[in-house]
Order: C-alpha cells, then structure tokens, then sequence
C-alpha cells in the first residue's frame, strides 16, 4: 500500500480509498485496499455511493460524536463509522470480491474523534475535488 488516498486505521487494521477514474451514473470508481491482521486484500469497485453524502454524515459525526457515517456499494462493500457520544468511533468494513464465487472480509477496529477532521479533509482532496488527470 503507498501513501495516497483516504486512510483509516488503528495501526492494526486499516482501509484505503483511492480514485479509480471519475464518477458517473454507477457510483464513484474506488480502489479499495485493506490490511487486518494477516489478511491484505485490494478491490476494485465501480459502484460505490455518494462521497458528498458520506462526509456530510462524517462532519455530522465529528460535530454530535454520535450516529454513523455510512459508505456503500451494489458491490458489497460498506464502511461504517459508529459514534458512541463520547468520542469512540467503531469502524466496520464490509468487501466483496469476484462474482462468481464471492469472496469475503469483514473486520472492526476503534478510531476515536480526533481523527475525524483529517478524514473529511482526505475525502474532499481524494474524491470531491476534480482530478488533475481528469479521473
């Protein structure tokens, strides 16, 4: 995995979202890569929903520290950020590969407020900004 793209993690688990071209009426192209525990996985997915929507729930989140912040596809991917009021985030991610036999990897890691703000600046830059190369 290299530097780029929105990262969250715990130093044991972790999720990358990275541009993989611009939208269109499917959804937001987006490189999925993940690391928990022994396992490391990346996934292409054509279909993933409304980055707006999503760091408009994340901003929600940072304000009230609670609620969830939810990022999903008709791919089966789906990222979860749950407040607890109190500055715990749980995140949980959810990923799909192949279709004619899926493959599966679920996982959960805590995350706390802090991180928040970094997070909505990361997807602003990452997905809501033109690209440079045009996708």
């Amino acid at each position: 995995m290299d530097d780029d793209g929105v990262l969250i993690g715990d130093g044991q688990c972790r999720l990358r979202l990275k541009r993989a071209g611009p939208p269109d009426e499917a959804g937001y192209p987006t490189r999925i890569e993940v690391e928990a525990g022994p396992f490391r996985g990346t996934v292409t997915d054509d279909t993933v929903g409304s980055y707006p929507r999503f760091r408009d729930q994340l901003s929600r989140l940072n304000e009230t520290l609670r609620g969830t912040a939810r990022l999903t596809s008709r791919e089966g991917f789906e990222l979860a950020l749950d407040g607890n009021g109190r500055g715990a985030v749980e995140v949980k991610v959810a990923l799909e590969g192949g279709h004619e036999a899926p493959i599966s990897l679920s996982f959960a890691f805590a995350i706390d407020q802090s991180h928040l703000a970094a997070l909505i600046t990361a997807i602003e830059r990452e997905f809501l900004k033109p690209s440079p190369a045009g996708g």
